[in-house]
């Protein structure tokens, strides 16, 4: 097995994911964050982010985090809790919701290339492997008008 190129891969896989948010950003801001939520169950996602923000904010981290985990929600408790670093770092708004999937979205390609670079030692099946999940994503894409 040939292990050369050393960082070039990861940082070129790095650049891509920077291409991704800059696409990611640019859709939410065109078609999603001007808009009132369409739909139940994002109302009620923001509503209970907001929730247990202010929980936090006036009764503390500690009795925060217990209100998160005995919080029940359509989306489930871990959803909340992966959410709320975002929160702190970025603050309570609809942008930093949405990042917590993005971010899940990063990180099951990170682990899928590396995944396969580590199973077999070439980084032409990892990208290969890469750009599967990414076809395999497109087919749930809306359709042309």
């Amino acid at each position: 097995m040939r292990q050369g190129l050393g960082i070039l891969p990861w940082l070129i896989l790095g650049f891509w994911f920077l291409v991704q948010f800059c696409l990611f950003y640019q859709y939410l801001h065109r078609e999603i964050l001007w808009a009132f939520p369409g739909f139940w169950d994002q109302v009620r996602y923001l509503q209970e982010s907001h929730d247990t923000y202010q929980y936090v904010v006036h009764n503390g981290l500690p009795r925060g985090f217990i209100h998160m985990v005995t919080l029940t929600t359509p989306t489930g408790n871990l959803l909340e809790l992966r959410k709320r670093p975002f929160c702190i770092v970025f603050g309570e708004f609809r942008l930093t919701a949405l990042l917590v999937l993005f971010a899940h979205w990063i990180a099951l390609q990170t682990v899928a290339v590396a995944t396969i670079r580590w199973l077999s030692g070439r980084w032409s099946l990892a990208v290969t492997g890469l750009a599967l999940l990414l076809l395999a994503a497109c087919q749930f894409g809306e359709k042309a008008r």
